[in-house]
């Protein structure tokens, strides 16, 4: 996640105007499933959990272009409401 250990966590809606929340991972994308069982902890506050429906992860770049310690990929939750 973003620098420190501190992910860039927002809150967003998309097309469906369900509400969403998104965390921002720097790095490998082989590491993003070390992070993926500590996502539900960052729904807070008047989000309910997480929606049944799958996440959503949007590379903002890739390899070769990139070094792989540079990537960053954008991780959507659905949030219940």
């Amino acid at each position: 996640m973003t620098g420190a250990g501190q992910p860039a966590e927002r809150d967003h809606e998309i097309h469906s105007r369900r509400p969403l929340r998104w965390v921002r991972h720097n790095g490998s994308h082989t590491r993003i499933g070390e992070y993926l069982p500590a996502l539900p902890q960052l729904v807070t506050g008047e989000w309910r959990g997480l929606r049944d429906f799958p996440l959503y992860f949007h590379y903002l770049n890739l390899m070769p272009e990139t070094p792989e310690h540079e990537l960053v990929t954008d991780i959507y939750l659905p949030l219940k409401s």
